[in-house]
């Protein structure tokens, strides 16, 4: 038996449930399916995604992400990468497919997914949904925009945070706003996480500190706080 919904209609009607967050400085782009809030330091999104593999059963979860603009101007920099930065260019982001009651990375009772056949299923999950971003999701979203809460997360809890790569994010963080004791203690705890990980990955998190430290000056048996000049 054929839906009532669409995936356009799914996200229609979530951006509708989801106005109220117009209060906090949000605002919906269509084109997007998402809601983003803009400032001199950063932008937040809460991107809808609404899915279906058969048009009888439709899924519906968002993408929570913080762009820190200093910071992904300074890795695009380093990388050599002569461009503008773009939404994609997120310097911490989750996926809420992966928060619920069952996840080890969150005290979060409610699920970050919801399943849908009809109007009337969204209908009476609504409630769920709205409470889901006002009391998980808006807050990653705002208190991410301070990179020292971003670093905090992706080193003490990064489970809570979907990056292959997050020492990126970290050590820019240190070197823009920390200090070089904190680099060295951030790279010897990265290093001991990536040491059981795959070769490729970690010949690319040694190819990345050492990268960092000839753009930073920042070397074992130095001392220095922040960045210079």
């Amino acid at each position: 038996m054929a839906s009532d919904l669409t995936t356009d209609s799914l996200a229609a009607a979530v951006a509708e449930l989801l106005s109220w967050l117009g209060e906090y400085g949000f605002e919906y782009l269509k084109s997007h399916n998402e809601f983003r809030r803009t400032n001199k330091h950063a932008v937040s999104h809460i991107r809808i995604s609404a899915t279906t593999r058969n048009r009888s059963v439709y899924s519906l979860a968002f993408h929570l992400s913080v762009q820190i603009k200093e910071v992904e101007a300074w890795l695009l920099n380093l990388k050599g990468e002569k461009r503008k930065l773009k939404r994609r260019d997120q310097t911490i982001w989750n996926f809420t497919m992966n928060i619920g009651p069952g996840s080890p990375h969150w005290t979060c009772p409610m699920e970050g997914t919801w399943l849908f056949s009809s109007r009337e299923d969204f209908d009476e999950r609504s409630p769920d949904i709205s409470a889901f971003v006002e009391k998980l999701a808006l807050p990653f979203v705002i208190e991410n925009q301070n990179p020292h809460i971003i670093r905090r997360t992706l080193i003490e809890t990064p489970g809570r945070a979907q990056s292959l790569w997050p020492y990126e994010s970290v050590l820019a963080i240190d070197y823009l706003y920390g200090s070089q004791s904190q680099a060295e203690a951030d790279i010897d705890l990265l290093e001991k996480r990536y040491s059981g990980h795959i070769p490729r990955f970690r010949q690319r998190f040694h190819d990345f500190v050492q990268a960092f430290r000839m753009a930073t000056k920042f070397q074992k048996g130095t001392q220095q706080d922040g960045r210079s000049g």
